[in-house]
């Protein structure tokens, strides 16, 4: 029995890592797009909720603030309406 070799032409080996190549590039490619579409989401995602919270404690302030100078002018006029009561009564 003859021992045959095929013969592998030398441009099909180069066209065909070419073509590797050029499969093995455009899926690193298409990584390093979805991964930083993934982290510019993420880094959106955490930003809107920083807007959001910052919203909440911006909007806590101006109730607190609300409340507070509704409710320190009321206490206000209930000492002075307690003083003003208190000096009647040590008056007569």
């Amino acid at each position: 029995m003859p021992l045959t070799v095929d013969i592998i032409d030398d441009d099909s080996i180069i066209t065909s890592f070419l073509i590797a190549s050029i499969i093995i590039h455009s899926f690193i490619i298409i990584h390093f797009i979805t991964s930083s579409l993934i982290t510019s989401f993420f880094i959106n995602h955490f930003l809107i909720h920083g807007f959001i919270i910052s919203s909440f404690i911006t909007h806590s302030f101006i109730i607190n603030h609300f409340i507070t100078h509704s409710f320190i002018p009321n206490l206000h006029l209930k000492i002075q309406c307690l003083h003003a009561n208190y000096c009647r009564r040590s008056a007569a």
